[in-house]
Parts: structure tokens; sequence; C-alpha cells
């Protein structure tokens, strides 16, 4: 796939870059994973909320019940032992 291995170095730093700081995952609320681990996610969620929260007051006919505005669990991992699995 790649002619050289500084092509392939290239390729994958751009990917990471773009898959840590401009992907947004559905695991993680739809924050960047740079966001959740700088801690930058929870200005950004206060702004959804607050948007959300404004909508929902506007067009309450719209909506069952007040909505919730999704946040990143506090843990999140692969094969999670039992007693760690996330309780959100």
């Amino acid at each position: 796939m790649f002619d050289t291995l500084e092509a392939a170095h290239d390729y994958l730093t751009g990917y990471v870059h773009w898959y840590n700081h401009e992907h947004r995952h559905s695991g993680i609320a739809l924050f960047s994973p740079a966001q959740v681990g700088d801690g930058s996610w929870e200005q950004t969620w206060k702004t959804r909320d607050q948007a959300l929260q404004n909508y929902y007051l506007r067009h309450r006919e719209r909506f069952h019940e007040r909505p919730r505005t999704p946040a990143p669990a506090d843990l999140v991992g692969i094969n999670l032992p039992k007693e760690k699995q996330p309780t959100n």
C-alpha cells in the first residue's frame, strides 16, 4: 500500500491526529478522545446541554420527558472485569 516507510509514517501521523482530535466517537458521547483526555469536553457538554434544554423549554410538546444530554462514561474499556463495568 505504501511505497516507503516515510509514506506510511506520514499517513499514520495524519490519521492518528484526525482520530484523536477531529473524529467524534459515539462511544464517548460524540466527543473526541483528546477532549475527553484533557477535560475540555465538559465545557462543550455544558453548551450542548444548555441548547437542548432551551429547545425543550420552547417546544415541550415535542418531548415525552425532559431530554438528557449524553456525557462520556466514567470508565471505558474492552473486556473489563465485571467489577469494573460502567454503570451508566
